[in-house]
């Protein structure tokens, strides 16, 4: 009942876990949780453990939770997940929110710029690429989406 960052004793109300390795480069929040406090939680957000934690931190972060050192230090994406996905990406695109296609068709393309998930899909299925881009044309907050990549 500690943050793992900082040591702060924690009620268990105030225990977050966090996906240790992040959700955005789909990694699923698992046995290897990371118990933090709010506000280290806020500041690790979606960044790997090696760009947050100290080197004597990630090795004492892998004793704790089972993932190894060399694990912790990479910046890649779950492969296996990435698999399920490119396997019937069409389902993804009508199942998931336009916001959750963009950020993660980035995030795939930040580690993997071979990995287009608009490209793909649209080679894969016209109709679920045309259905994506009007939920994306039609998003109220499409048009400050967009501006933030420019």
């Amino acid at each position: 009942k500690k943050c793992f960052y900082c040591n702060k004793p924690l009620k268990l109300a105030e225990v977050q876990l966090d996906h240790t390795r992040p959700l955005a480069y789909l990694w699923p929040i698992d046995e290897h949780a990371t118990c933090l406090c709010a506000d280290h939680n806020n500041q690790k957000k979606e960044k790997f453990p090696v760009a947050f934690y100290s080197d004597e931190q990630l090795r004492r972060l892998a004793a704790l939770s089972g993932l190894p050192y060399a694990e912790l230090i990479k910046r890649d994406l779950n492969q296996a997940e990435l698999g399920r996905i490119l396997a019937d990406l069409p389902t993804f695109a009508k199942n998931w929110t336009p916001r959750t296609f963009i950020a993660t068709a980035r995030k795939i393309k930040e580690l993997e710029p071979q990995i287009d998930l608009y490209e793909l899909l649209k080679a894969e299925d016209q109709a679920a690429y045309a259905w994506l881009m009007e939920q994306v044309d039609n998003r109220p907050d499409a048009v400050a989406d967009d501006t933030e990549d420019e």
